[in-house]
């Protein structure tokens, strides 16, 4: 056997006994953890067998899925370091809490983290934004405070951004780039205020875009218009104001409108009738004083529409 074979050898077998004693290093930190009884070193030779582990030919560990697995404790003594060829972590709906590490950065080819449904707290981590090849990132419905980083609008590839449901606040929007890669985004049902952020009107790529359930203000913007591929518009439960602008009309594969419990005024523009896919329209309580749009009646795909606490007339014809 050649000296490189051995060495190679060698090498692979340290790189798995590392990821072996750090995901058991882990487990013994964890308050619950009874979904991972496969992890021990008495049940398998290879812990490419265990539970949520998933390897590559080579034997490094590629994923962890380890999603609503009632798993109770922190990431504090996970070692994520022991894992350079990691692309996908998914630890969605636990029961997971403390604060996420800053070092976990050093996934340098992570492509897709899931932390969402857990009870994690403190701030966002700036360091996120070095994981240059992330595609997917979800810290969906946890208990996270503080700024969004505007270190994660270095995140070049993503496409699937969601922060919601969180109690992120005091965010300066001024220092984010554009994410042109983005297709969803959310920021729904947290404490953000001021005006609409700039930097999503020049993610031009969204389909999906969610700012309900927060403080924000000002007028809707014109611009808005620019971002032709969406679908989804969710802005209800916020404090704008200025009306519905007329130029939403020019998003022609939008599905679902969501303007309510806002401040907007003005009228319901008839333009809206352009918009031939739209299912769901709902503008309820947003301070909208006209009559219903007769043309509206095109709209043959609409199977919602909700106008209530509103100042609405219907035109009746003689």
């Amino acid at each position: 056997m050649s000296f490189l074979l051995i060495l190679s050898t060698l090498l692979v077998t340290t790189s798995a006994q590392t990821e072996a004693d750090a995901l058991l290093k882990w487990k013994e930190s964890l308050y619950q953890s009874d979904a991972l009884a496969s992890w021990s070193t008495r049940n398998s030779t290879s812990h490419c067998s265990w539970f949520g582990i998933t390897c590559d030919p080579a034997g490094n560990v590629v994923q962890i899925s380890l999603q609503s697995s009632s798993i109770n404790g922190t990431l504090d003594y996970l070692n994520f370091s022991s894992f350079p060829n990691l692309v996908s972590l998914n630890l969605s709906d636990n029961m997971l809490q403390g604060s996420i590490p800053s070092s976990i950065s050093n996934l340098s080819k992570l492509n897709s983290l899931d932390l969402g449904t857990n009870s994690f707290g403190n701030f966002v981590p700036p360091e996120i934004g070095d994981l240059s090849e992330l595609v997917y990132l979800s810290l969906f419905k946890n208990n996270l405070v503080g700024p969004v980083p505007s270190q994660l609008s270095r995140l070049s590839k993503v496409r699937h951004f969601d922060l919601g449901h969180n109690h992120l606040n005091n965010t300066e929007y001024s220092n984010f780039s554009a994410i042109s890669s983005v297709l969803y985004l959310s920021l729904f049902m947290n404490n953000l205020t001021g005006f609409f952020p700039q930097f999503i009107l020049k993610c031009t790529n969204l389909t999906y875009l969610d700012l309900s359930q927060n403080a924000f203000s000002g007028p809707i913007p014109d611009s808005l218009a620019n971002l032709s591929m969406l679908r989804e518009l969710h802005l209800g439960t916020n404090n704008f104001i200025g009306g519905i602008p007329s130029v939403l009309s020019s998003i022609s594969d939008l599905r679902v409108l969501e303007l309510g419990d806002n401040s907007l005024g003005g009228p319901l523009p008839s333009s809206l009738s352009q918009l031939k896919f739209l299912e769901r329209l709902d503008v309820t309580n947003a301070g909208i004083n006209s009559t219903i749009p007769p043309e509206l009646s095109v709209c043959t795909n609409l199977n919602y529409i909700h106008l209530a606490f509103n100042q609405l007339s219907v035109l009746v014809s003689v």
